[in-house]
């Protein structure tokens, strides 16, 4: 019986303690960098680069450490050979994270509110929102996680 208690609070513990963990990587100023390569974190940073260069803003909204579909975003579509394929060199990439579990520095957390209220819909995680160079006008919005394919068809005409 002993033996069985200690396995029972064991897993009990794993499974509430350890089930959220992330390994993150944080930039000079304790900010969460993003989980996708040549991603940006900071909207007026991605937003300067973006008139700079005279691309849109592809901006995703994600919770990947409580969202299933962010987390599967992030991990698949964002990260496949067909997406690099269909938008590399077309946008600047900026990820919005809205962590519930992962604490984060309170700058980045009241950074990515103000992003979301200042661009996001009614919120649904994912959200991929393209804008204008100028950072502001909206030139499309993509709720959810819709396939592989339907996602980028519609990215490949936004992108435009």
């Amino acid at each position: 019986m002993r033996t069985f208690l200690f396995i029972l609070f064991a897993s009990l513990s794993l499974t509430c303690f350890g089930a959220k963990k992330q390994k993150v990587t944080t930039d000079s100023e304790g900010w969460y960098l993003a989980k996708l390569d040549g991603w940006n974190i900071r909207y007026e940073e991605a937003k300067a680069k973006a008139k700079e260069l005279n691309k849109p803003l592809f901006v995703v909204f994600a919770g990947s450490d409580w969202s299933k579909t962010s987390q599967h975003m992030l991990s698949g579509i964002l990260s496949s050979k067909e997406f690099e394929t269909a938008a590399k060199d077309k946008a600047v990439f900026l990820l919005i994270e809205y962590f519930l579990e992962t604490q984060i520095p309170e700058a980045q957390a009241k950074h990515n509110r103000e992003i979301r209220d200042l661009l996001m819909p009614p919120p649904v995680y994912p959200c991929t929102v393209i804008t204008a160079p100028d950072g502001k006008t909206i030139r499309g919005i993509i709720e959810g996680e819709p396939s592989e394919s339907a996602y980028l068809e519609q990215i490949n005409k936004l992108l435009k």
